[in-house]
């Protein structure tokens, strides 16, 4: 969420192999799910993630956005995401 009120829709986990359309009801437009049987962040899926903040924020050089983010490994260790994000006017 931003100051002006403005979100950028969720990423929901639900601790499961498959997808089921009950679960997705009542969710924001543009809620992105993900399904991992332990229900915990993946690397791959925080790099889905981005990928689905990337799409709707667009930062440029001269609007960089400022992520902020905990010292989880899929957020550091995430060589794909360090790159886009350097690569597409990030701070992190």
């Amino acid at each position: 969420m931003n100051a002006a009120g403005g979100f950028v829709p969720p990423m929901i986990i639900f601790p499961r192999k498959n997808s089921s359309e009950q679960l997705k009801k009542g969710a924001p437009p543009g809620t992105l799910f993900a399904f991992h049987p332990s229900g915990w962040i993946q690397t791959e899926l925080f790099t889905k993630w981005f990928d689905h903040l990337l799409e709707r924020t667009n930062p440029t050089k001269d609007s960089p956005v400022l992520l902020i983010l905990g010292r989880h490994h899929t957020h550091t260790r995430n060589i794909d995401v360090v790159i886009k994000a350097r690569e597409n006017s990030y701070i992190a």
